[in-house]
């Protein structure tokens, strides 16, 4: 649990359902999860350039650190086959989100 505090406030509030979802992920991935960002307050949020609407904010969102091409692979199979329908893709990890009020089905690129 203590990588999903906000590193600016120490706060954990992630939803249960999204924990145990990323979870049933890590084990369908077979590789270990290490959470680079997961609760964020808003100054916290601020600090690093986040969206205003992040999952972040509201305990919904994890970012998943990856550093090969192949981990990032079993990490984005292993989010969408237990039903994770918003995924970004950045140089350094892989974010997922279930916010029931943003959009759904998508995945993204960062370009940097």
């Amino acid at each position: 649990m203590r990588e999903f505090e906000c590193p600016c406030c120490g706060k954990n509030w992630m939803n249960y359902d999204t924990l145990a979802l990323l979870d049933e992920a890590r084990g369908r991935a077979g590789i270990p999860f290490v959470i680079t960002s997961g609760c964020r307050c808003e100054a916290q949020n601020n600090a690093i350039g986040g969206s205003s609407s992040s999952a972040h904010l509201v305990g919904r969102a994890a970012d998943i650190r990856t550093t090969y091409s192949r981990e990032r692979l079993r990490v984005v199979r292993g989010l969408l086959s237990v039903g994770f329908k918003r995924i970004g893709i950045y140089s350094g990890h892989v974010h997922a989100d279930d916010d029931p009020n943003a959009p759904a089905d998508v995945m993204w690129r960062s370009g940097k």
